[in-house]
Parts: structure tokens; C-alpha cells; sequence
């Protein structure tokens, strides 16, 4: 994520794995309304995002919100 020019909010523990990420980028509104966009639906406030993979989501979901966001990134 830091490579990415994401600022993760909560350390990554291996041993605690979660399918919430959350993470602050100076550009959040362009990363928010492009995701939106592709009908990726993340939570945008306060100039953080929080992205949640629940139970009804496939790893084809998953797959395209990495792919538009990288994209996206490249972009800002």
C-alpha cells in the first residue's frame, strides 16, 4: 500500500487478518469518485477510505477493485 502512495490506517498482522482496509491518500475524492464509477462502493470520510469484502463478495470483486485501483492510481 505505502508503494502505492496509501497510508494504511491500522498495522497488517498476519496473524490477525481482517477484509477491512482502511487508508488515507491525498487524492481520496478522485480515488472515491472513480471507484464509485465502476460501481465499487467504499466508505469516503474525512479523507479516508475504508473498503470492506463481506460475505457475498467474489474474488472476481476483489480482482476488479485491485485492477481499477491501481489504474486509478497510476493516474493521481
Amino acid at each position: 500500500m505505502k508503494e502505492r502512495g496509501l497510508q494504511p490506517l491500522c498495522p497488517w498482522r498476519s496473524d490477525n487478518p481482517s477484509g477491512i482496509v482502511a487508508f488515507k491518500h491525498p487524492d481520496c475524492s478522485i480515488l472515491h469518485a472513480a471507484l464509485e464509477h465502476e460501481h465499487i462502493h467504499i466508505m469516503h470520510q474525512a479523507g479516508r477510505i475504508r473498503i470492506a469484502v463481506h460475505g457475498y463478495n467474489t474474488q472476481e470483486d476483489v480482482g476488479n477493485l485491485l485492477r481499477v485501483l491501481e489504474t486509478i492510481l497510476r493516474k493521481v
